[in-house]
């Protein structure tokens, strides 16, 4: 079905902290250079007008909240964007749903002319689902999660954060946690039928569910555990996991 994992271990910091990671040795970025000068415009690296094309090789990898658009700006480099770039994420995520403030990570390099290009882009919301606790404060709690709105926090043209009551769907990205508490960097209104998703430390296990924030997420026989390190929650314990469900909360319990 294509479908994504249930439960997801986040094993490279997930929204903790910016990063970018170099891939590439020195010594092989001149050989990169020289190859980019020898393309031509039927190459899918790029073309003789210098414009950006498919990475040779992924490079680099940078996660972060996004600075600019057009161009994907993070982490102070500047990614090309085109038809090469393929975005992922729930619902279907397109190149024109990425703003300013998400959270994503990038997979990028040289295309043939020299350009850094993104290969590809993953979207790491940290929460997505209904609102709990109304905005109270520059606080707000978003399916068990308490997030922390301030006057850096964009929030999106389809969203009155002010007057958005208990029950409206949104999506909030930003620097996760443990306790449940997100730094918000991005928050957008969603539309149902959407994919409930939240990232975050893993609490309070018992032999068929775990804790992020005060959601409890319940794991059952059909809960997709094939990138957990092991199939029960109390060896999870503090790891930084992703859960997903096509299914709102009840209660306060998230079946993944």
């Amino acid at each position: 079905s294509g479908r994504r994992p249930a439960l997801k271990e986040k094993k490279e910091g997930g929204n903790v902290m910016t990063m970018t990671r170099t891939l590439l040795t020195a010594a092989v970025l001149p050989i990169l250079a020289a190859a980019g000068a020898c393309g031509d415009d039927t190459e899918p690296g790029g073309n003789g007008n210098n414009q950006p094309g498919a990475p040779t090789s992924i490079t680099t990898v940078s996660r972060g909240a996004i600075d600019g658009i057009g161009s994907i700006v993070q982490n102070g480099l500047e990614f090309e964007t085109g038809d090469f770039t393929t975005v992922t994420g729930d619902d279907n995520p397109s190149l024109s749903d990425l703003q300013e403030g998400m959270e994503t990570e990038v997979h990028g390099g040289l295309d043939d002319n020299g350009n850094l290009t993104a290969g590809a882009i993953e979207i790491e919301e940290a929460v997505r689902g209904p609102i709990d606790t109304p905005l109270t404060n520059g606080v707000l709690v978003v399916m068990g999660q308490t997030v922390l709105v301030s006057d850096t926090t964009i929030i999106d043209n389809n969203l009155n954060l002010s007057t958005a009551t208990a029950g409206t769907l949104v999506e909030v990205h930003g620097d996760i946690h443990p306790g449940g508490s997100i730094i918000a960097s991005f928050i957008e209104g969603k539309t149902a039928p959407i994919t409930y998703s939240v990232r975050g430390y893993v609490t309070g296990t018992t032999a068929t569910t775990f804790s992020i924030g005060t959601l409890t997420v319940e794991v059952t026989g059909t809960t997709d555990v094939s990138d957990m390190p092991s199939a029960s929650p109390t060896a999870w314990t503090d790891l930084l996991v992703e859960a997903k469900s096509d299914a709102a909360p009840v209660t306060g319990t998230l079946t993944a």
